[in-house]
């Protein structure tokens, strides 16, 4: 680093021959101020070598920033107009926030990465209320069930309904995302949905040998019941069809035959000359009776009671085409234990059970800021806002140019060490002409005390 001591002027008026004034200036060089101009070189370049330093040790640091650090000239006035007086240089630093490092695979659902601008939303601890801001998104969940980051940072989202969109979008609405410890209680079937297409063109071949389909119903406390559809036509032309609905029967121990299975209900379908389901002349349901027979369970227990499930047969079609089952979906499930969690790239989190059942939980926003190299670092990788930063704003990933959140993945560090150790090399060259400079000055004040002996 080069640095421009200081001078004391004198100024020194002349005059042309035409009369016009001619103004110079003539330096007289000061040791002091040369002294002060080193010693700024010298503090400058070791605060240089201390942020190259944090940022190497940060190289592997999640979602760190490397930190630039700059100089800039400092000037004292001097009694004289337009003339300012050279003081050394003040070390400034220069963060690259908004820098996107690069994003590696892991193998936690936990581990999240931003792809974009964004910034997660945490709390520092649960007392605070506080906001902070940071690009690690090394969480996981803790015995409370609380999402949580490696420092003890709570993670912020907003909760979700049924059809995962978010209750509220306002930072007024964020709340430490908590995913339930216990189990997914069951879950009786009400309704059930079947799309397929029965062939128009099968003729009489389903007269007697029936189309089956299958699908697993549940009682309240979670027991499964096998439902067998069968589906017969004695002129698949005609467009009139048949829905059988039989319920397996269990084959006792010790049975020579499994018993017949019982017929919950028989349902006329009609179809229109392009295809489409008439409506039933009556509603298309059945009921799942536990024990056949048997009278029903006195209030309180807990044993299975009978529960009626509609048929939803409005996606069924009659075309020149194979017997293709589309879907048959129906909305119970046994009783399940939580299994894992996703994080779509939207910020949906959901929650996985051993019984095959998704549950919305939380949407996790990310932050954005007009000018993100102006948020203040702090400890644990975590940002605040600042006058500089202007003010956050929480917004739904994918929207708003927050970017997305990328699940099983964290963001490196952007630290380069090739980069960093070149600096460290040049910040080394710049210390030693700085100590050059102090070393000189002091020779030359020796030099003066000379003179006088």
């Amino acid at each position: 680093m080069s640095c421009r001591c200081g001078a004391r002027a004198r100024k020194i008026e002349a005059r042309s021959a035409g009369g016009y004034g001619i103004h110079q200036w003539e330096g007289q060089m000061s040791l002091a101020e040369s002294m002060y101009c080193g010693v700024s070189g010298l503090s400058g370049n070791a605060h240089r070598l201390g942020v190259i330093s944090d940022n190497v040790a940060n190289s592997n640091t999640i979602g760190y920033k490397a930190v630039r650090a700059d100089f800039a000239t400092l000037m004292a006035s001097d009694t004289l107009p337009l003339y300012q007086q050279p003081g050394g240089v003040v070390p400034v630093n220069a963060p690259d926030v908004a820098r996107q490092g690069q994003i590696q695979s892991t193998t936690s659902a936990t581990d999240l990465a931003v792809a974009g601008s964004g910034f997660f939303i945490v709390r520092p601890s649960f007392e605070r209320t506080d906001l902070a801001y940071t690009r690690a998104g090394n969480f996981d969940i803790d015995a409370d069930g609380y999402m949580r980051s490696a420092t003890g940072a709570y993670l912020q989202g907003f909760a979700a309904d049924a059809r995962g969109a978010a209750a509220g979008t306002a930072a007024a609405d964020l709340r430490a995302i908590r995913v339930p410890q216990t189990g997914l209680a069951a879950a009786q079937t009400t309704r059930a949905t079947v799309r397929l297409n029965l062939p128009a063109d099968a003729g009489t071949a389903h007269a007697t040998v029936p189309l089956t389909t299958s699908l697993t119903a549940y009682d309240n406390i979670g027991g499964a019941h096998q439902i067998r559809l069968e589906w017969t036509s004695a002129n698949a032309a005609s467009g009139q069809w048949t829905a059988r609905v039989l319920e397996e029967v269990p084959m006792a121990a010790g049975a020579a035959a499994p018993p017949a299975p019982l017929q919950l209900g028989v349902f006329a379908i009609g179809f229109a000359p392009d295809g489409a389901v008439r409506p039933l002349a009556v509603p298309a349901t059945f009921v799942l009776t536990p024990v056949t027979g048997a009278a029903p369970p006195p209030p309180g227990s807990t044993a299975p009671v009978p529960n009626t499930v509609e048929l939803d047969f409005g996606g069924l079609t009659s075309l020149a085409a194979p017997f293709e089952v589309a879907s048959i979906t129906q909305d119970g499930a046994a009783a399940g234990q939580l299994s894992g969690l996703t994080v779509d790239p939207d910020g949906a989190l959901e929650a996985q059970y051993t019984n095959g059942t998704k549950r919305s939980l939380y949407r996790i926003p990310l932050a954005t800021f007009p000018n993100p190299n102006g948020l203040a670092p702090g400890q644990n990788s975590i940002y605040r806002e600042t006058v500089a930063s202007g003010a956050g704003y929480p917004y739904l990933a994918g929207t708003a140019g927050a970017g997305s959140i990328v699940s099983r993945a964290l963001e490196s560090s952007t630290v380069d060490i090739a980069e960093e150790l070149t600096q460290m090399i040049v910040t080394q060259n710049a210390y030693g002409a700085n100590a050059k400079v102090i070393g000189t000055v002091d020779e030359l004040y020796k030099d003066i005390l000379r003179l006088g002996a």
